[in-house]
């Protein structure tokens, strides 16, 4: 296959970068023979068809690489024809099911932002979860999984963090990742600028954390409808199932939302400001008026 300067020049770069070469070129094949800069005992590989990138690209042969080294490695294979995708077509169709059911379940009603983060928080966390098996391309499903692992967090803007902190059943999860999502170049993160302690979260959301939230809300969906009615002296009784609908909680683990953002702004008035945030102060610091 003929493949185009550019391409060249790119595949060419990558190796001088991430490779050192070993001794003069070689006067019969015109050729360098490199050593990788991550191997620890460097075998001499020739310098064409593109071995020195398929080296990196392989876990099993270049274990040390690091992970974004391999993704570029995967990436310049893939675009100049290097690599053989044929192999990795069932694993792809593995890989992007649970995004396809996301995409179902979105499409198939009247989604809020909110619904959609939910869907691709656990899309994510099902995506993380699948085993590697024996008809599997171990290279091609790490690739797939770290960046969409990757790709998932570059997405999660403040817009998407407000979102879900807006969600009645979701504050707790927009909070974990506010030092992560809630920053711009010129303005601290949420967390960071309250003085409840609450909020303080970690820089990152771990699967242990979101399956920790999903707990915690149907925990308290079954607590709620467990516990007696309670009185409301204005609009006589309050019941549970307006507050916490059971039967969509149950859908947490399918990664719905539980329920709608009607009226959502509503429920946080500036009565919680004394407690960390509300839903006005939140809007003006994003420059919503």
């Amino acid at each position: 296959m003929t493949r185009a300067h550019g391409g060249g020049r790119q595949l060419d770069a990558f190796v001088e970068k991430h490779f050192n070469k070993d001794g003069p070129r070689n006067e019969k094949t015109k050729r360098y023979m490199m050593l990788c800069k991550y191997c620890t005992d460097p075998k001499p590989i020739e310098h064409r068809d593109r071995r020195c990138i398929l080296h990196v690209s392989k876990f099993e042969h270049c274990p040390n690489a690091p992970q974004d080294v391999r993704i570029e490695a995967l990436s310049l294979l893939v675009a100049n024809g290097g690599l053989e995708v044929g192999p990795a077509a069932p694993a792809l169709g593995t890989k992007r099911k649970p995004i396809v059911d996301a995409i179902g379940n979105l499409e198939s009603r009247d989604a809020s932002l909110a619904d959609c983060m939910l869907e691709l928080i656990w899309a994510e966390r099902a995506i993380a979860r699948l085993p590697i098996t024996a008809t599997d391309d171990a290279d091609f499903a790490a690739h797939a999984k770290s960046s969409l692992h990757r790709e998932f967090h570059r997405m999660n803007t403040s817009l998407h963090w407000l979102a879900l902190f807006l969600h009645p059943l979701c504050r707790r999860l927009a909070i974990s990742s506010a030092t992560q999502a809630f920053t711009t170049p010129d303005d601290p993160a949420l967390g960071n600028r309250s003085q409840d302690e609450s909020l303080k979260g970690p820089e990152d959301i771990s699967l242990d954390e979101i399956e920790a939230e999903f707990s915690w809300m149907e925990a308290i969906a079954h607590e709620q409808a467990s516990s007696p009615v309670e009185g409301d002296s204005l609009s006589g009784d309050i019941s549970v199932e307006d507050t916490y609908a059971v039967k969509e909680m149950e859908t947490i683990r399918k990664g719905l939302a539980p329920c709608s953002l009607q009226d959502e702004v509503a429920q946080l008035d500036d009565g919680t400001a004394a407690e960390g945030w509300d839903a006005r102060s939140l809007l003006r610091d994003l420059g919503i008026n």
